[in-house]
C-alpha cells in the first residue's frame, strides 16, 4: 500500500503513529475540512491515548519528515494531508474498523464524501459491515424503508455498501422506488 510506503520513508518508529494519523483525518473530515489545525490533532491525540505519538508526529512534520501530510504554516499550525485521497482512505479504514460516529445516516451523505465512499466500496465487505454499524437499528428487518437525501451517488453508493453486508434485507423501499437487495 503507497501510505505505508510514505510512512517507511520517514524512518523507523513511525508505524506506531498509524492509530493518530488515522484519527486526525477522521477528526478533520468529519468537520470537512481539508486544513488539519492543531484542535484536530489534539483531539485525535486524545482520543488514541497518545500525547507522546503526538509530539513525535509534530517533530516529523517539523523536519518535513513525515511524506503523508504536509506543513502549512507552523504558527497557527497547519497542516493537511499530502493528497486529499490519503485523508480519505485513511476515513474509509476508520469506517472498516468501526472507529467513526457520522452525524448523519450513510444513505444522507453529503457529496465531501464521494471519495471516501468510493475508497471504501473498494475495500469491501468491511466497509459495509461499517457502514451497518453506523446504521444502527434502522436497517433491521424484512423490508426497510427509506429517504435516499445527501448526494445521490454518494448516498445511494454508501447504501448499496451497507445493504449488500445484510443479512435481513430483502426488499429496500428508497423513497417511492422498490429495489431488491440483489439489484443493489
Amino acid at each position: 500500500m503507497p501510505t505505508e510506503a510514505m510512512r517507511g520513508r520517514a524512518g523507523a518508529g513511525v508505524g506506531d503513529l498509524t492509530p493518530l494519523l488515522q484519527a486526525i483525518f477522521v477528526e478533520a473530515h468529519l468537520q470537512k475540512q481539508r486544513v488539519i489545525t492543531r484542535r484536530h490533532v489534539e483531539d485525535a491525540a486524545s482520543k488514541v491515548r497518545s500525547v507522546s505519538a503526538m509530539h513525535r508526529l509534530l517533530k516529523l512534520v517539523q523536519a518535513d519528515r513525515m511524506p503523508l501530510l504536509t506543513l502549512l504554516t507552523r504558527e497557527p499550525l497547519k497542516l493537511q494531508a499530502a493528497h486529499l485521497s490519503f485523508q480519505e482512505y485513511y476515513v474509509a479504514r476508520a469506517i472498516c474498523a468501526k472507529q467513526v460516529v457520522l452525524s448523519t445516516a450513510p444513505w444522507e451523505l453529503p457529496e465531501w464524501w464521494a471519495n471516501t465512499v468510493r475508497l471504501g466500496v473498494e475495500m469491501g465487505e468491511a466497509f459495509g459491515e461499517g457502514l451497518r454499524a453506523l446504521s444502527g437499528k434502522r436497517l433491521e428487518g424484512r423490508t426497510v424503508k427509506l429517504a435516499l437525501r445527501g448526494h445521490k451517488p454518494t448516498a445511494a453508493a454508501a447504501l448499496g455498501a451497507l445493504v449488500r453486508c445484510s443479512r435481513e434485507v430483502e426488499e429496500l423501499i428508497v423513497a417511492t422506488a422498490k429495489l431488491p437487495v440483489g439489484q443493489l
